[in-house]
């Protein structure tokens, strides 16, 4: 499937808004790049990497990143198949280059099972704190 090229918006205020979000998606990107260095030893992604990614860049720019990292390779029979379905199933995802990680992808998927886990983790712990009566502190 071909995707169009979708032009940025020429709207002043729009074009503001989705130059911000491209330097976030980058700037995320490389974040995320640095915790793979650091955290991975050569045959293991240490516990916690995606949860840091998480709260340094939102839920919401991480799981761009991945998605758009997976989708772009959607050659690579590497990824398991629960990481294909959950990056072409993410709606704020985009087959864009600018965004895909340059990490190997059997450790891409590693980080995306963890990023997963961190999420079910974070939503079971504000549902917790909802039933203490606490708003939950979530970062998007």
């Amino acid at each position: 499937m071909i995707e169009p090229y979708v032009y940025p918006p020429r709207d002043q205020e729009d074009a503001e808004q989705w130059l911000d979000e491209h330097f976030a998606k980058v700037a995320c990107r490389d974040g995320i790049e640095e915790i793979l260095r650091d955290g991975f030893d050569g045959s293991c992604l240490k516990s916690g990497c995606a949860r840091n990614a998480i709260e340094k860049f939102g839920l919401r720019q991480v799981e761009a990143v991945l998605a758009s990292t997976v989708r772009e390779r959607s050659w690579d029979e590497r990824f398991s198949r629960r990481t294909v379905e959950w990056a072409n199933a993410c709606p704020a995802s985009s087959k864009d280059p600018a965004y895909s990680l340059n990490a190997h992808s059997v450790v891409v998927d590693g980080f995306v099972r963890q990023y997963l886990r961190a999420v079910e983790e974070m939503a079971q712990e504000a549902r917790e704190q909802l039933v203490e009566g606490q708003f939950p502190q979530m970062t998007l």
